[in-house]
């Protein structure tokens, strides 16, 4: 089951619906937009009823929300997919490493798209990103803005493509 929802569609706190959630337990896919509530994300992600499938769009204007996201994914055994492929993009060079910390020591991650911002050569977010790259297979699609790139991050990009065949979409 997919569950789709706008994050204004509904009240900060909707116990009725998080209830309803919890005890369907058949909610594969969650699709969120303009969400904020952090927490009603976390209580999700750490139930019974966690998706495999989770895609989240305009929810980041602040880094608290995906510091909030980084720790319930790493408590989320489930999670398969996660999409936070966005135009708002992760504008927090420490969120962005403990994003992609979190998924490279994520036992059931696959498939993660992601939109990363301000990546300078040998910044720690180059670093971080490069070393994804070169030894894990769950980035998919990655979307770079605003960012310049060295050729060591082409190189990692191309070894993710070519050998890891997991990056299978590169948008600049």
């Amino acid at each position: 089951r997919t569950f789709i929802f706008f994050g204004y569609d509904i009240p900060i706190n909707n116990q009725d619906l998080l209830l309803c959630l919890k005890e369907t337990r058949e909610l594969t896919t969650l699709v969120l937009h303009h969400f904020m509530n952090i927490e009603f994300l976390n209580e999700i992600l750490t139930s019974n009823c966690s998706p495999s499938r989770i895609k989240l769009s305009h929810c980041f204007n602040l880094s608290s929300t995906l510091f909030g996201l980084c720790q319930a994914v790493g408590q989320n055994e489930n999670l398969v997919d996660l999409d936070i492929m966005d135009n708002t993009c992760i504008d927090d060079k420490a969120a962005t490493i403990e994003l992609l910390t979190v998924l490279r020591k994520h036992k059931t991650i696959k498939n993660v798209r992601v939109h990363v911002f301000n990546i300078q050569p040998s910044n720690e977010n180059e670093t971080c990103l490069i070393t994804s790259l070169l030894q894990d297979s769950f980035i998919s699609h990655l979307r770079i803005s605003d960012s310049i790139i060295s050729p060591e991050l082409i190189e990692a990009l191309i070894h993710a493509s070519e050998h890891r065949h997991s990056l299978t979409c590169l948008e600049f």
